[in-house]
């Protein structure tokens, strides 16, 4: 009987261990939500700071290789804020606190991985080894890192606005390199609601073309792929306004999906200024509206988007 006994609870110690272990197995599995979550981050890190570094290899530190670092750490440090991330509210947490206090690690093994590519493999070396975020026998897949030649629609000839059509082959020139506040219209087709806002953008761009450091344009998401980070932080229906000064961090006018483009003039208006952070469009907008009349403020607030016939 005792021989009985201690058998038994043999088999249910090994038993419990084998479920511990399995609950441990599944916690840093492939599939775990910190692993999707740092798929997420060295995704955003293959396509910004692993692109610094093109060049890296086999050369030793210099100005040259100090000042790819810089912008390698530069990216590490928006890597759950400024990816797509950043809009699901329980991933960013997640990578906030996988990333806590690593980005130098993650810095120096991206840095490693530059002089010697084949040595390691780099998503490895950050998700399992810095993060302990994915089992050592994860992949990430084809689709995350493969760097496709992005879509894009013909540049317009001789665009004199006042609504610019942007496309992905002008969007880092104009959106991000010009110096000016940028507001764009982000839609997937010609229907009732994106006619409807874009009547509004066309209001409002002629109302304030005196402002020579804003632009306001128009890009179809459908036809083009905005270059990453910037295209992760969009989607169809939405108005977003790149700040002169950092271009990582957009601003999202609210509630215009769910409005169904019954947007009001004025609301634009007040959203680009709050938003914007250009001195000059700033001065320029204040003047704009200080010279408004009562009946042409009234008129604006009162004003939402009859429709316009083309983007």
């Amino acid at each position: 009987f005792s021989l009985l006994l201690l058998s038994l609870l043999l088999f249910i110690g090994v038993a419990s261990l084998s479920l511990v272990a399995g609950a441990k197995e599944k916690k840093s599995s492939d599939q775990s939500a910190s692993c999707q979550t740092c798929k997420k981050l060295f995704s955003y890190l293959n396509r910004t700071a692993v692109v610094e570094i093109r060049d890296l290899k086999g050369r030793k530190k210099s100005k040259d290789t100090v000042a790819m670092e810089e912008k390698v750490t530069e990216h590490v440090s928006r890597g759950c804020t400024g990816s797509a991330i950043a809009q699901n509210k329980k991933m960013l947490k997640e990578c906030e606190v996988l990333t806590e206090g690593k980005d130098e690690a993650i810095v120096n093994k991206i840095m490693e991985w530059g002089r010697e590519p084949e040595s390691s493999d780099l998503f490895i070396d950050i998700c399992n080894e810095v993060l302990g975020a994915c089992p050592y026998t994860a992949t990430i897949t084809p689709e995350q890192t493969e760097k496709k030649k992005p879509k894009s629609e013909a540049p317009s000839k001789d665009d004199k606005g006042p609504v610019f059509r942007v496309v992905a082959a002008t969007w880092l020139s104009q959106v991000v390199q010009e110096e000016r506040d940028w507001v764009t219209f982000h839609y997937e087709e010609v229907n009732e609601v994106s006619k409807r806002l874009m009547t509004i953008m066309n209001l409002m761009a002629t109302r304030l073309q005196p402002c020579s450091t804003l632009r306001m344009g128009s890009i179809n998401v459908v036809r083009n792929d905005i270059p990453a980070p910037f295209g992760e932080f969009t989607k169809a229906n939405t108005i977003a306004l790149w700040k002169a000064s950092n271009k990582y961090e957009p601003a999202f006018m609210k509630d215009v999906e769910e409005s169904q483009g019954y947007i009001a003039a004025f609301s634009l208006l007040n959203f680009i200024f709050s938003a914007a952070n250009h001195p000059e469009t700033k001065q320029c907008m204040s003047e704009i509206q200080s010279s408004m009349s009562e009946e042409e403020v009234t008129w604006l607030r009162d004003f939402n988007s009859a429709p316009k016939d083309e983007l």
